[in-house]
């Protein structure tokens, strides 16, 4: 399989570290994923101090992972099209690309969110929802692929 770089969008409680996990498993891919940086950094997953920290230490990863042959699983909410472009085009010449898109009912995401360990507050996840910005060919992807869980869970 190709060297692949691949990016979860979607809000808190969408399922983004579920489909990381399968596409890890699908790919032979490592997942960096910022809460698992945060908790390194500040013992808590849930601290937002210093996401130029997080995310500084997250994108050198990367950028290790794939010069060395490894590809990644990008794992955050990466809800802005400026910041998913600018990953894009900072990334190793020859690096498939591909942006997977985590985006069920809110309902659905409610609901999720409610039998998650870690619980997001209801307004965190109206807020992220209106900021999501729907990715495009023009970031700079391969491919752009949509997992939507449906209203049966």
């Amino acid at each position: 399989m190709a060297l692949t770089f691949i990016m979860i969008v979607g809000t808190a409680g969408a399922g983004k570290s579920t489909l990381a996990r399968e596409l890890a498993e699908e790919y032979g891919a490592i997942i960096l994923s910022s809460d698992n940086i945060r908790y390194e950094l500040y013992g808590n997953a849930e601290c937002q101090d210093d996401p130029a920290k997080v995310f500084g230490i997250m994108n050198a990863r990367t950028q290790a992972f794939l010069r060395a042959g490894t590809s990644v699983i990008y794992d955050a909410t990466n809800l802005l099209a400026k910041r998913r472009h600018e990953m894009v085009l900072s990334l190793p010449c020859g690096v498939r690309k591909e942006c997977w898109v985590v985006h069920p009912t809110m309902r659905v995401t409610l609901r999720q969110n409610k039998h998650r360990s870690r619980q997001v507050p209801e307004a965190v996840i109206y807020r992220q929802r209106r900021m999501f910005q729907p990715p495009t060919k023009g970031e700079g992807w391969d491919v752009i692929k949509y997992r939507s869980p449906t209203d049966h869970l």
